[in-house]
């Protein structure tokens, strides 16, 4: 008994160990989103707040299946913002001019990166990189591609019919 504790607490230890040396965290970096729908477009703006001790090179939004329909794209004054349709990334970064000498600093907030979409808000994951080379991860709200509901019924119909006919296929066998 007392050895399986002592195992326990060692496991637990290096468990804990192993967290502190990661160069993953999250909760040290927030993407704030605001949402508003106008017509069928919905805008998408949203503020990095960097609670970490280390700036920030980038922010990436991972939006799952969207390959296209993005407008719109807009950065606060020293900031860049960009959209890889092959990925269905959006990367919000700190711009090259030497005359906007703006940082995602450790402690600041930056508002002001916004797009328009046509897909409606979900859950999608993002991730920030410090110029040490840590990763910050966590999720927000985002723009995911989902089938219409059209193409959802048809697919849910052929499903089922597909179902009824293996059933009845195998009764007809026994």
């Amino acid at each position: 008994m007392m050895n399986n504790l002592r195992s326990s607490v060692c496991l637990s230890a290096g468990a804990l160990f192993g967290v502190l040396l990661s160069n993953t965290a999250s909760a040290q970096v927030t993407l704030t989103p605001t949402t508003m729908l106008n017509g069928s477009l919905y805008t998408y703006s949203y503020a990095v707040v960097n609670n970490s001790n280390d700036a920030l090179a980038i922010t990436t939004l991972n939006l799952g299946g969207i390959s296209s329909g993005l407008t719109g794209l807009m950065a606060p004054l020293g900031f860049g913002i960009d959209f890889d349709s092959n990925l269905n990334l959006v990367s919000f970064f700190e711009d090259s001019d030497p005359a906007t000498l703006q940082t995602f600093a450790p402690g600041t907030t930056i508002s002001g990166f916004s797009f328009i979409s046509p897909f409606a808000p979900t859950s999608v994951g993002f991730e920030s990189l410090s110029v040490t080379g840590n990763t910050f991860s966590g999720t927000t709200l985002g723009p995911v591609a989902v089938p219409e509901a059209g193409t959802t019924a048809l697919f849910l119909g052929l499903t089922s019919g597909m179902s009824a006919f293996l059933v009845r296929r195998r009764r007809n066998r026994h």
